[in-house]
């Protein structure tokens, strides 16, 4: 038995679309968690029972949805700063980015889902991106930024500089390897 996540935005993999359009594989989709469910994956996120005031704070700014129950944990355990809405804890997991991982997390969230060739050069920004829990790899070797409200930050913060991040990438694409064939 297989128990596969899929984030509702993302394209699915044609494959596996088959199979569930087949009947061979069942879709459940799972809303917000209850607060007892909050409390608990606050509490394994943060390594240790947190005080119920941290909870209810948790529960009131995550609205059960478990990424960002994940997220305001990390952040009860970073430091002290008062958290007043979601987005707090975005700027605050970004704000934490050495400059050569923003750049990075910045060129991966304007053209997510991104082949991870393109970072060849780049491979301890990307390592330590992915342990900080800012970007993930998906299938076929690409990468995206874990949450969309990361991706939404890293964008914005570019401003009109977008342009300038796409002219990168593509030069960095025409010097990337080609791909092996399957």
């Amino acid at each position: 038995q297989v128990i596969a996540t899929h984030r509702t935005p993302e394209p699915m993999p044609l494959d596996i679309e088959a199979l569930l359009d087949e009947g061979r594989i069942h879709r459940v989709q799972l809303g917000p968690i209850s607060e007892t469910g909050c409390r608990s994956l606050a509490d394994a996120e943060a390594g240790r029972s947190l005080d119920p005031a941290q909870h209810r704070r948790i529960v009131e700014l995550s609205a059960g949805f478990p990424l960002f129950v994940r997220d305001l944990a990390r952040v009860l355990l970073d430091g002290d700063d008062p958290i007043e809405h979601v987005h707090d804890v975005v700027e605050r997991r970004l704000r934490a980015l050495e400059p050569a991982e923003r750049h990075v997390a910045q060129m991966i969230a304007v053209s997510e889902p991104i082949d991870r060739r393109l970072f060849a050069g780049d491979r301890a920004e990307v390592d330590g991106l992915m342990k900080r829990g800012i970007v993930r790899a998906v299938v076929g070797g690409r990468l995206r930024i874990d949450h969309p409200l990361y991706a939404v930050a890293l964008v914005d913060e570019l401003g009109p500089a977008v342009s300038l991040t796409h002219g990168g990438l593509i030069e960095r694409a025409k010097a990337a390897p080609a791909p092996k064939p399957p």
